[in-house]
């Protein structure tokens, strides 16, 4: 089964499920003949008193939960560290436990991680687990994977489920640990044979993707039948998906629909989605228009982009009844279903009798009739009225429409400070879109001072439940360390959970991680795999990436047409880089015919929206007369746009036309501010140029220092010309002591990249026998490499050779 609208969200979340409430180590329960509660706290004292470190932690567990004695946080903690500093393992755990809650002593990660190791170093399964959840969240202590698969391990190995699950995520995803999916579904099994229903489902979801197991949809199923007996939502979706595909189990559409319910009932949009389609359809349930617009809405209403997202899947592929059809018809029949429930006369009067005496869903929803014209004349201040009213009685949902309508500035003054003021009112009752919205401000400064703290512990908030959008902005934060510790893996996380719930901007994220080896091996297939689900969706990004893949045969057989035709469909969206990319294949006639024209006017496309790169070309284009008419003022245009965006090679070009007078006037100082600001950047060409400047005193002081100082860096990075210039340096022993030898290794440098004029020089030092042991047969190959391509010192060495004079 492939192409859940949901999938995998547990791995991303399963480390982090039970560091909120350590366990604590317990004592066993009294038999019923044994004293009350409060002598048995008293017995436990006096032996407690006498040393005995049992019994000191029967009474800090006494004093911590109040059986027999009144609760005293900070009495607990005084008898749990008697008993702790004597070695008593049970008692570093609840001592730590203590610190970890912050429950009578101040909160301290740094104790608690203390007694969990003193604990966990003595065995103890419990402090283990918890020991490995600090290093794993980087809790007290530097993050350290490493150090929590170490941990987790001996906790599994003592039978603990929870730290089997943990362990076997960290196996699935190579974390701390190097990957390997068959660890990964060894302990996800230990895991799922006690029960544990986040277990069960990832063990699922192995059999189903054919990882660490042979793949199995009868055994993911009897899977995700396990887990979603116990209410696990995401089960009970995927079990449902396969009743409703047939795959793994018998089709039966009436028992997609029981386990669409289970799971819809539980929040799950997906299956809201799914569940109001089958309604609609009349798919394993009777149809029923309005129960459908009312899953669908439920579906909506959570957000809106994960439902959004799920639609487009569905109507890329086929409905989830599994009658194939026509993606057109089927998104045709979604939208006609939206409009019937949206597009509805209304009774106006009637809603805005409601609405004046205060009901917020009616001044809601005259404040939507307005704002759409539907059953009224649009009149979008009305609109704003009705939605400001229901916002000041404290609807979430009409405060956060409120700060969209703020935020877009559609049909009202766009005003940034409102729509967080709206926006904040919202996010703090906990509505996940508006979490999301927020944080965007956060994030950028628009409308409040900029925080991408506060824009992470938002995007955290709203990911935690569900909404993509914010998955995939947590993950671009942690990517970037904005607002947070630079952490790859951490945004691989985030953009997977997106990703999975179809968002199409995280799986093209997740695929350049993969591409780039960021968070994840470097997996070519893996990331083809990725932007193709992107692509499904039309996204134009993705788009652009996955036409680099197949242009140069990347996790995918080399195929200039394909991404030819894949650029083409970004750059139709006006995607700059989509752009870019079709007109470098039209200029090298790659999968398409090679034209001059539409690479220029493709490179127009993207240099209007200041793609520096299609600037650049489209300036060369103009210097050139290629695809365009020849113009050396539209040139310099081009060459000044990019070189303001920081583009070095364009720069360097820019010098030249100043240096030159070519469409602009001439103008050596504004010639040496662009090439120096060229050869800062590594322009290689501008290094060796400002370094032959310098040698020569040529519109600069004369200065050996500088001009060796530029050719250096030239050379170092490959520049021919400039390791030739170096050689020459060095052979004449002119700023720094002469060198033959040394010499000779630049021009060789050279040479080895077909320069004539390194060519020439290694020839003449081989003839000489200067730095390097003569040798003429080599002297005579080299020196004729260079007279080829037209070399005169060459051509004349060449000429005494033969006339006798070798040696002259």
């Amino acid at each position: 089964m492939r192409h859940l609208p949901l999938r995998h969200l547990l791995s991303a979340f399963a480390l982090v499920l039970f560091l909120a409430s350590p366990v604590f180590a317990q004592t066993p329960s009294a038999p019923a003949s044994e004293p009350p509660a409060a002598r048995e706290f008293l017995l436990n004292l006096k032996a407690a008193q006498r040393g005995d470190s049992e019994a000191q932690n029967n009474v800090g567990e006494a004093y911590r939960d109040g059986e027999g004695v009144p609760e005293d946080d900070a009495e607990a903690v005084l008898w749990f560290r008697k008993a702790a500093e004597q070695g008593d393992a049970d008692a570093q755990l609840n001592l730590a436990s203590m610190y970890d809650q912050g429950r009578g002593v101040a909160q301290s990660d740094a104790e608690a991680m203390k007694w969990y190791r003193k604990a966990a170093d003595q065995g103890e399964a419990t402090a283990q687990f918890n020991l490995a959840l600090m290093y794993d969240q980087g809790q007290g202590v530097p993050r350290d994977p490493a150090e929590a698969a170490k941990w987790y391990r001996k906790a599994a190995d003592q039978g603990g489920a929870e730290a089997q699950l943990n362990l076997a995520v960290m196996y699935e995803m190579g974390e701390g640990v190097a990957k390997d999916p068959a660890e990964a579904v060894k302990w996800f099994r230990k895991a799922a044979d006690q029960g544990g229903a986040n277990a069960q489902f990832s063990l699922a979801l192995m059999y189903d993707d054919g990882q660490g197991v042979a793949q199995s949809a009868a055994e993911a199923a009897k899977w995700f039948r396990k887990a979603a007996d116990q209410g696990h939502a995401k089960a009970q979706f995927n079990l449902a998906l396969m009743y409703d595909m047939g795959e793994g189990l018998a089709k039966d559409p009436a028992e997609a629909v029981k386990w669409y319910r289970r799971s819809a009932d539980q929040g799950n949009a997906g299956a809201q989605l799914n569940l109001g389609v089958m309604y609609y359809q009349g798919t394993g349930v009777a149809q029923d228009t309005a129960t459908a617009m009312l899953w669908l809405r439920k579906a909506a209403d959570q957000g809106d982009a994960t439902a959004r997202s799920n639609l487009a899947i569905l109507a890329a592929q086929s409905a989830p009844g599994g009658a194939s059809r026509e993606p057109g018809k089927f998104f045709r029949a979604i939208a006609d279903l939206l409009r019937e429930r949206t597009s509805a006369p209304r009774d106006e009067a009637g809603l805005r009798n409601k609405a004046e005496n205060g009901d917020v869903d009616a001044r809601i929803e005259l404040a939507k009739m307005y704002r759409d014209g539907r059953g009224v004349e649009r009149d979008p201040a009305q609109a704003v009225l009705w939605l400001r009213k229901a916002a000041d009685q404290g609807s979430a949902r009409a405060q956060a429409m409120l700060g969209f309508m703020y935020d877009a500035g559609t049909d009202i003054a766009k005003d940034d400070a409102q729509a967080v003021f709206w926006y904040k009112k919202a996010a703090d009752q906990g509505d996940a879109e508006a979490q999301t919205n927020l944080g965007v401000k956060y994030a950028d400064g628009e409308g409040t001072p900029k925080d991408e703290a506060l824009a992470v512990a938002l995007y955290r908030k709203a990911a935690s439940r569900g909404i993509a959008v914010a998955g995939n902005n947590l993950g671009f934060m942690y990517e970037n360390g904005r607002g947070v510790a630079q952490d790859d893996v951490a945004a691989v996380t985030w953009y997977r959970n997106a990703a999975e719930q179809g968002y199409a901007r995280a799986q093209s994220n997740l695929g350049y991680m993969y591409e780039a080896g960021r968070g994840v091996e470097k997996d070519n297939a893996q990331a083809v795999l990725w932007y193709k689900k992107s692509v499904a969706q039309n996204f134009a990004q993705a788009q652009t990436r996955l036409a680099r893949m197949y242009a140069r045969g990347l996790g995918v057989a080399q195929d200039p047409a394909e991404a030819a035709l894949l650029f083409r469909k970004a750059a139709e969206q006006g995607y700059a880089e989509g752009q870019l990319g079709l007109g470098t294949l039209y200029h090298d006639g790659r999968g398409v015919p090679q034209d001059d024209r539409q690479a220029a006017e493709w490179w127009r496309q993207a240099a209007e929206q200041g793609e520096a790169r299609a600037q650049f070309n489209l300036a060369v284009m103009s210097q050139e007369g290629r695809g365009v008419a020849q113009d050396a003022g539209e040139a310099v245009k081009w060459f000044r746009k990019a070189a303001d965006q920081g583009h070095a090679e364009a720069q360097y070009h820019l010098a030249l036309m100043y240096r030159s007078g070519s469409g602009v006037a001439r103008d050596p100082a504004q010639f040496l501010a662009w090439l120096r600001q060229a050869a800062d950047q590594g322009a290689s060409d501008a290094q060796h140029t400002l370094g032959i400047l310098f040698r020569d005193g040529d519109g600069v002081s004369r200065d050996d220092v500088q001009a060796l100082s530029w050719l250096r860096r030239a050379a170092e990075h490959g520049h021919a010309p400039s390791q030739v210039d170096l050689g020459l340096l060095c052979e004449t022993g002119r700023a720094l002591p002469r060198d033959d030898a040394e010499a000779v290794a630049w021009y060789q440098k050279a040479a080895d990249q077909g320069d004539p004029s390194g060519q020439s020089h290694l020839g003449l030092m081989y003839r000489d026998g200067r730095g390097i042991a003569r040798n003429l047969a080599r002297a005579v190959g080299l020196l004729r490499k260079a007279a080829v391509q037209g070399n005169a010192e060459a051509i004349d060495a060449l000429a005494r050779i033969e006339e006798g004079g070798a040696d002259k």
